[in-house]
This record gives C-alpha cells, structure tokens and sequence, in this order.
C-alpha cells in the first residue's frame, strides 16, 4: 500500500498543473474556465489502476500488460495485472465491488470530503482516503480477517482463538460492524459468489466456516451482537481470483470511488461555489429496528 501512496504522489507531481496550490489559483472554482470535476474522474481512476497494476507488476517481476480501450475497468485492471479474467470471473469481481460499494459515511470518506473540502486536487483527496481507509478497523480489516485465519490454520486450532477473544487478549476480524447489529447482510451474497468457484481455490476457508458456526452459536457472542460481517469471506473471492494479499485493500477502494463525486460539496450535500459535484452518501439516524 505504501509503494502505491508513492506512485500516486509520483503521479500526482508529474501534473502540477493540476494542484492548485502549486500555481497559485483554485481551479475548482475561480480559473477561468473552471476545471470541472468531470473532467478529473476519468484521470484520477486511470492513476490509481496504472499505479496499483506498475507496483504489482515491480513487485512480482511480472511484465506490464497495456490496457485495452474496449475492455471493461475491472477486467482491464486484471490485464494489466497479467491475469486476463474469464466471463465468469468478471461478473463475480463485478458483483463483489457493488456489495463493498459505500453505504453510509465511512472513515475513508469522510477523510476524502474533508481534504476536498480545502479545494485540494482529486489525487490528494484519494491519496488521503486510501490512507485512512488501510487501517486494521476500516478496510484494512480485510487482511486482518485472511492473516487471523492463516495463523490459526487449522479448525481444531479454532476454540483456542474463541477463547483469546472472549478473555480479552485477541480481536476476532470478520466479526462486527459499525451499522449492523445481526449477521452483515451482504455476507450471502458474498457466499453465492464463492459457490461459483472450485472449492479448493479457497485455503483455509474452513477455519472461516468454523469459527463462524462457534461464533454463532456460542451465547457469549450472541448476547453481545457480535455477528459475522462481509469482510469474513470477501477475502476468498479475492484469492479465487489469484490477487495478492497486498493487493486486497487497494482493490476495495474502487468500489468507493464515488468519491470522486463529492469534491466541491459540503458534507449535507449543498453545492458549494461553482463546482458541479454531488454527494451519495445519506446520513440519516439510526433507527432502533435494524
């Protein structure tokens, strides 16, 4: 994650034009003409794609593949990856990023409408949520959960993890969520996707199944709502699809990438100055029935 903070900074300093800062005038607003938002959505997803496809590609000696026009975004950012994806595998990371899509205001989004709100450039904007968002208790959760369920191996090592958790000297990944007090109800979903591949292109996915049965049954758990959350098996979608470890948490973020959209807009949703952003993201109170 760290190397691909640096390519999009590297990016980023190869277009000063672009930081208004830089040159001295807010080009969100008062240029003449204006840099609309539009115009940058398109730039700003191809850097972030170019840069985490260049790092993977360095860090596994793997040759650069160049994206193709006609080819879709996921299934051009697996190209360049060097791991062209078949129809079946297309529409399951296509089915994976609309579930991970945001659903209220996140850590990371709201570090991006912050940064945005200085009238900062789009890539700097991102460059902070992407670094908000890799923190072990926001999307960094998701190799949490797959290194847990490495160390613990096997499922007859599971009580003994149940058993950290409940003493107070272990953290269960997978488990959880900030809005929903019953079982993560993109969690089927997530399984269906899974039921599409070979079972053995999952490791490990017992240990998965296993504490979530304990976890399930067990009162201790139960009394507490603490309940299974998407990210338990998300993971093995990812490893189904041959993506690195490094790469799980870079490639959640494109499913948030909505956040484009909200430069130039305060956090209720009123448009601000000359810009032509929008948010989708509505926060509404919470309700006592979830």
């Amino acid at each position: 994650m760290t190397m691909i903070l640096a390519g999009l900074s590297a990016h980023l300093s190869s277009r000063p034009t672009t930081i208004p800062a830089f040159i001295g005038a807010n080009l969100y607003e008062y240029a003449n003409p204006p840099l609309t938002i539009e115009a940058q959505i398109t730039p700003t997803l191809s850097a972030l794609a170019l840069v985490v496809a260049v790092t993977y590609c360095h860090r596994t000696s793997t040759p650069f593949t160049p994206p193709l026009p006609t080819l879709p975004f996921a299934a051009n950012v697996f190209r360049m990856l060097g791991r062209p994806l078949s129809t079946h595998e297309h529409t399951a990371i296509e089915k994976l990023w609309l579930l991970y899509a945001d659903h209220g205001l996140a850590n990371a989004t709201a570090a991006f409408l912050h940064t945005a709100s200085t009238r900062a450039d789009p890539v700097s904007c991102l460059i902070a949520a992407l670094s908000a968002g890799y923190g072990p208790l926001h999307g960094g959760a998701i190799d949490m959960v797959y290194h847990m369920l490495a160390r613990v191996g096997s499922t007859a090592q599971v009580p003994a993890l149940i058993a950290e958790v409940k003493s107070g000297r272990g953290k269960l990944y997978g488990f959880g969520h900030r809005v929903y007090e019953t079982v993560d109800p993109r969690a089927g979903f997530v399984k269906e996707i899974l039921g599409g591949f070979e079972r053995r292109k999952f490791e490990i996915v017992e240990v998965a199944e296993e504490i979530e049965r304990c976890v399930s049954e067990d009162e201790w758990f139960r009394s507490r709502n603490i309940r299974m959350n998407v990210d338990l098996f998300g993971c093995f979608v990812y490893t189904a699809l041959y993506v690195a470890l490094h790469l799980f948490h870079p490639f959640l973020r494109w499913k948030r990438l909505q956040w484009i959209e909200c430069i130039g807009v305060s956090l209720l949703g009123v448009s601000i100055g000359g810009t032509h952003g929008f948010v989708l993201v509505v926060c509404r109170p919470r309700s006592s029935s979830r």
